[in-house]
């Protein structure tokens, strides 16, 4: 059976699920207090509805060439957010947005280069390899760190994938045979594109809201901190007493032991049964680390469900102990029956040298978040990093 689809039919469908996915998304950014990933995807589609309608503006009158410049520039800008944004959710620090910038600007300007004659194709073979880079770039992010460990993002990434795969091999064949040949118009010219376009704007759209909306629960949850992490923080915080310890305790062999604790259900306690729910598990399950973690250790709540647990150790001491001895702890009888869900967490650790207590302890802490990251996506409920070189060991 053979469908035939009509070039503008697919193309005004196109531009309107693009603009009422954009709006939807930018109106729902508005009326919430988002955090910077939601924000920047929010842009991502609002460079995406600039798109279409320069692209449409470009189809209705052919002497605005300008258009296309505005278009590609705008399509290049979505592609690069989407990236940017992920990042974003990763918390990854870096400039990478003067990158998508830089790129965002070279992509209008090729076109301009290339002036009224470029035609449609103007500047494409840039903005193929730009779209192809970044799509690539933000499916990969989305596989690792905190929205690899989120089953949310696996569509997300998975049509992220295939559209820079669809761009890799579209740049291939525009710049060998060009946008004319049988090959490049049948599978990969506009009514393809538009394909690719609407389900990447569809699926993007219901997967960054649920991710967003995962955090927006996380963020609900609050709990009364205990007067000593007031204390703690009022004589210079964790970073402070961790890095008084290891200079006090390098003249004795000993070192300290950072933990990094995510509580791995809290967010599926949130979404099945509310905040109020998961602000009591919350506060029984950082109860339960205080119980099980060695004796005169500092605990700080990070965000609701994170944890930082910095505890002095003697060399040789087994730090995996420790970290089991936590995790066997949220399986007591009184906290398995919480919400009906079997609390479980995930442990990354990282230890001092107590020959090198300058090393410090924002060092030690970054290297456990990025352990215990680590350990989500790798399954494992502890992971030790051995060294600076964040060799691990899973167990």
């Amino acid at each position: 059976m053979n469908i035939e689809f009509d070039l503008q039919s697919v193309v005004f469908v196109t531009a309107l699920v693009v603009v009422v996915a954009g709006v939807t998304f930018i109106a729902d950014t508005l009326v919430r207090r988002d955090e910077v990933a939601g924000r920047i995807w929010a842009l991502a589609y609002l460079s995406g509805m600039l798109t279409v309608v320069s692209y449409l503006f470009w189809a209705a009158n052919g002497d605005a060439w300008w258009a296309v410049a505005v278009g590609n520039a705008g399509y290049v800008a979505t592609a690069g957010c989407m990236w940017v944004g992920a990042r974003a959710y990763n918390n990854r620090p870096g400039f990478v947005w003067v990158f998508v910038v830089l790129i965002t600007v070279a992509s209008a300007i090729a076109v301009i280069i290339e002036g009224p004659s470029g035609g449609d194709w103007a500047g494409a073979g840039l903005m193929f390899i730009a779209i192809a880079a970044f799509a690539g770039g933000a499916g990969v992010e989305s596989l690792t760190g905190s929205m690899g460990a989120n089953p949310n993002a696996r569509a997300l990434a998975i049509v992220l994938l295939l559209q820079s795969a669809y761009y890799s091999v579209r740049t291939v064949l525009f710049f060998t045979g060009g946008p004319d040949t049988q090959l490049f118009q049948t599978g990969f010219g506009t009514i393809t594109t538009s394909f690719i376009v609407v389900t990447v704007t569809i699926v993007g759209a219901i997967s960054m809201s649920v991710l967003r909306a995962d955090r927006a629960r996380l963020r609900g949850v609050r709990r009364q901190r205990r007067p000593e992490e007031i204390s703690g923080l009022a004589i210079g915080g964790l970073e402070a007493l961790a890095d008084g310890w290891m200079k006090r305790g390098s003249g004795y062999g000993r070192g300290i032991a950072v933990l990094a604790v995510r509580f791995d259900t809290l967010s599926a306690v949130a979404t099945a049964f509310g905040r109020h729910a998961a602000d009591e598990m919350c506060t029984a399950w950082t109860e339960s680390v205080r119980a099980h973690c060695p004796p005169f250790s500092a605990v700080f709540e990070d965000v609701p469900g994170s944890l930082i647990v910095v505890t002095s150790i003697d060399q040789g001491t087994d730090a995996r102990t420790i970290a089991d001895r936590i995790v066997d702890g949220l399986l007591d009888p009184g906290m398995a029956d919480l919400g009906g869900i079997r609390p479980t967490a995930t442990i990354g650790v990282a230890l001092s040298d107590p020959a090198n207590p300058a090393e410090g302890a924002r060092t030690l802490i970054d290297r456990a978040e990025s352990t215990v990251q680590y350990a989500i996506v790798l399954g494992e409920s502890v992971v030790i990093a051995r060294d600076e070189r964040a060799d691990t060991s899973a167990g």
